[in-house]
């Protein structure tokens, strides 16, 4: 039910607990204290599920900017090679 229940509502189950069936009690839980507060906002909003996407992201990007600073070498390579074939003579028969 629990797992369900945010799937077919197509809500997060922080949402479903802190602000749809929030408990009358506990529907002052936005005038708490900070912290408190910053902790169920970042449950509702799934921060950290958004920081390690960011985190994953970032690592991405080195590994890719690390790829392309090894093809701009090898193009280099590839540009002097060019040139040194270029200047040998060609020799017909």
């Amino acid at each position: 039910m629990d797992r369900l229940m945010p799937d077919m509502l197509g809500v997060p189950k922080s949402v479903l607990e802190h602000v749809i069936f929030c408990h009358q009690e506990d529907s002052n839980w936005p005038l708490a204290d900070p912290a408190s507060v910053k902790k169920r906002f970042d449950e509702i909003f799934e921060s950290t599920r958004y920081s390690k996407a960011l985190t994953e992201i970032k690592a991405i990007r080195c590994v890719g900017q690390r790829a392309c600073v090894g093809c701009a070498s090898d193009r280099a390579s590839d540009r002097a090679s060019d040139r040194v074939a270029r200047q040998v003579p060609v020799v017909r028969s």
